[in-house]
């Protein structure tokens, strides 16, 4: 039996979502892709900066109190907030622009790593003080 194909080339009745690596990038609105993914990076940036100029952070912690850091904590913590910058700038803002979308997944594992490796090394400070 032969069938005709559709103008794509594929069988009619065929999942075309199935094996379109486009069908998996995430699904956001404008508001998580502006807000999510460009703004709240650019805060997060901003902190990163702070941390890597004044040689000083503060870690977040619950009741408005935090834990103050200073030297190469303050300087690790910083490039936490940069791999956490990177992290969600590549899931919300990267995934959802149509001609960069291709480069959402190394962003995202290279700000997770980053991230991960950063605060594991501030625990490392301060846990060894």
């Amino acid at each position: 039996m032969i069938r005709k194909l559709n103008r794509r080339g594929r069988h009619p009745g065929e999942d075309s979502k199935r094996d379109d690596p486009g069908a998996r990038r995430y699904s956001g609105d404008f508001y998580a892709k502006w807000f999510g993914g460009a703004f709240a990076p650019a805060f997060l940036l901003s902190l990163a900066v702070l941390c890597w100029l004044r040689r000083s952070g503060t870690l977040p912690g619950r009741y408005g109190r935090g834990l103050s850091l200073r030297g190469t904590a303050a300087v690790a913590l910083g490039f936490a907030w940069l791999g956490l910058a990177v992290f969600l700038h590549s899931h919300l803002f990267l995934a959802n622009t149509r001609s960069m979308w291709k480069f959402a997944d190394s962003g995202r594992a290279t700000g997770l790593i980053v991230f991960l490796f950063a605060l594991a090394y501030v625990a490392y400070r301060v846990l060894a003080q």
